[in-house]
């Protein structure tokens, strides 16, 4: 069964055709990568093919085809800009992206250690913000490397055994 991931909204529209979007904390980076989307139609998913992605100082604006003014953009904005769970892995095989992890079950050592909360950007990178089995709160940075494990189909985090975050194992 297609699962369908959420990476962005369609918040305004742009000039010549254009929708200005709001992409979630890791996904970025990720429309000059890709050359097809799914956006959201009264919970119908409908394929659009993105024909240029353009960057500005603070947002990200993308141009479907077919799409050539402001007319025929209108009734994109609002919605939500989606991909298959099957192209985000192989994104991710490829260039290390992220996705959307709030919600996320978080193990070390082979133990459940807590569940993310939320995820923000940082100048560095996005970080990764999930509440420990004792409620503590913990902050890791939200890169490939700490985590021995994505599974995206169950919800899961493995966290690499190199990266010990306060698991006390009494």
């Amino acid at each position: 069964m297609n699962e369908y991931i959420l990476i962005a909204e369609i918040t305004s529209a742009g000039k010549d055709g254009y929708v200005k979007i709001q992409a979630k904390a890791g996904f970025d980076k990720l429309f000059n990568k890709i050359s097809e989307v799914y956006l959201d139609f009264w919970n119908q998913k409908k394929l659009f093919e993105i024909e240029d992605v353009s960057a500005g100082k603070i947002s990200l604006y993308v141009k479907f085809k077919r799409f050539e003014d402001q007319r025929d953009i209108s009734l994109l904005i609002g919605r939500n800009i989606f991909l298959l769970s099957e192209q985000l892995e192989e994104l991710n095989r490829e260039a290390e992206l992220l996705p959307d992890i709030v919600g996320y079950k978080v193990y070390q050592k082979g133990l459940l250690s807590g569940s993310v909360v939320d995820v923000f950007q940082a100048p560095a990178n996005d970080v990764i913000v999930f509440i420990d089995n004792n409620g503590k709160e913990i902050l890791l940075p939200y890169v490939l490397s700490i985590f021995e494990k994505i599974d995206l189909e169950n919800k899961i985090l493995i966290l690499n055994p190199e990266y010990g975050v306060g698991i006390d194992e009494d």
